[in-house]
């Protein structure tokens, strides 16, 4: 294993990542042995060109080079945004590429409904796994890019993990290739199928279709909505299969068929009780969890902590307008409208009803913030503290109207430094920033608690 980040660098008088990496070494890390630290980005950007050349000499499979900024204190100011860093950047290098052909092309039925076609390839070898089939996205990419049943294509791995068609090598089709031709059905119900205005997207909208409903309980229980172990997607294939799990409402009655389940291929008993036990954890979820699980059209985990932020309990938010929903920052009229839509169903409303009876908890627990001495308050924790852990210290202090932040700033109202404050001492000095002991700060907790 490679070691590439000391998270709390600063706080232990390591002002630069260069300096962190040595220090992880010393400590008996491994450091990956082709870091390097550069003044000017030309010489970046020749030695990652450098590090692309000896990728196949590699122990190791790479995709690509990080470039960091190396003064931590930077890196603090720089920030992050809610996924990613703004002080790195990966240089992701050209996917190896190869040569296969389209033996056939079969489409795939989603959770929403929406139709996917993808490639059945000749296997091939790319980043050291085979490749044997790809996703072929819409009928409008088969059309634009001439896909053909039969046709040499070239196959990549689109950073270096999501198979992809880069184009077809015209030069060796054959007479014999043919076109997909798709005939306005549902490969899994049969249903005809429809296509939304402004969409090249084709959809199934039978919402008793068994692939939607299959794709939408492999949803439910997935790691982004409810998270239950056990429940994977071909443990969800055999139980629908079985007849045991026909619906959502179905995974929380599945403890009444324990014993019939038990019968089935690959679950014993230890295997049947931890699932059991994972989809009673989930009933606790929160509500958050619970609309990315429904997968509402155009709700997202952010869309759903968003709207969960606004409407804290499932009955509010059933009962909200198309209007309402819009004056929500970052609620658009599509996702609106959506959400207002699927919750006037009658089958969602049963849906709910049952959640609740089973002891699904369809809401948010939000803590009261408390008035007190740091009441909008901009506050930055250093150091270590003896009687507190860093987070804890952190929502104690949120939890009575402080806002926590990392960086000294202008901005910044006061610093609590415990032992071995760091850098973060020196520049609250220099900013005149109010500076607090552990102890001063335990004597307004208690203050507080009094």
């Amino acid at each position: 294993m490679f070691s590439y980040f000391w998270a709390d660098a600063l706080e232990h008088n390591v002002d630069t990542h260069q300096k962190a990496l040595t220090q992880l070494k010393n400590l008996g890390f491994t450091i990956n042995p082709l870091t390097k630290t550069f003044t000017d980005i030309e010489d970046v950007i020749k030695y990652v060109d450098s590090i692309y050349r000896m990728r196949d000499e590699l122990a190791y499979d790479i995709d690509g080079a990080v470039i960091k900024v190396n003064d931590l204190q930077h890196q603090q100011e720089l920030g992050t945004t809610s996924k990613t860093p703004k002080w790195a950047v990966a240089y992701k290098f050209v996917a190896q590429q190869a040569e296969s052909v389209i033996e056939d092309i079969f489409i795939t039925v989603g959770r929403t409904g929406k139709l996917t076609p993808n490639a059945k390839l000749t296997p091939v070898t790319l980043a050291q796994t085979q490749v044997g089939y790809a996703q072929l996205h819409n009928m409008d990419y088969i059309a634009k890019k001439d896909i053909r049943i039969g046709d040499v294509v070239l196959v990549q791995k689109a950073g270096d993990i999501i198979p992809e068609v880069v184009e077809v090598v015209l030069s060796k089709r054959s007479e014999h290739v043919k076109k997909f031709e798709f005939n306005n059905q549902c490969p899994i119900c049969h249903q005809h199928t429809v296509s939304l205005e402004d969409e090249v997207d084709i959809y199934c909208v039978n919402v008793n279709c068994q692939g939607r409903i299959i794709e939408s309980l492999i949803h439910f229980a997935s790691r982004e909505a409810l998270n239950i172990d056990g429940l994977g997607d071909k443990k969800v294939q055999q139980l629908y299969n079985a007849g045991y799990l026909q619906s959502i409402e179905d995974i929380y009655n599945l403890h009444q068929h324990k014993e019939e389940i038990m019968k089935l291929d690959k679950f014993a008993q230890k295997s049947v009780d931890s699932l059991i036990s994972a989809i009673e954890s989930s009933k606790n979820a929160g509500l958050q969890r619970f609309l990315v699980g429904f997968g509402i059209r155009h709700v997202g985990v952010k869309a759903a902590s968003i709207l969960s932020a606004n409407y804290p309990s499932i009955d509010l938010l059933m009962e909200a307008t198309k209007e309402e929903l819009m004056n929500i920052h970052e609620v658009g009229p599509a996702m609106a409208e959506s959400v207002m839509l699927y919750f006037q169903l009658e089958e969602t409303r049963n849906l709910v009803k049952h959640l609740k009876e089973v002891g699904c908890v369809l809401q948010e627990e939000f803590h009261e913030v408390k008035e007190s001495f740091f009441s909008n308050k901009t506050v930055v924790l250093t150091g270590s503290l003896s009687e507190f852990t860093r987070t804890q210290a952190k929502e104690w202090l949120e939890s009575h109207g402080a806002k926590v932040t990392s960086t000294i700033s202008k901005s910044t109202d006061l610093l609590i430094a415990g032992d071995e404050p760091g850098s973060k001492l020196t520049k609250a000095q220099s900013l005149n920033v109010e500076i607090w002991d552990e102890q001063r700060f335990l004597e307004e907790v208690k203050q507080n608690e009094t």
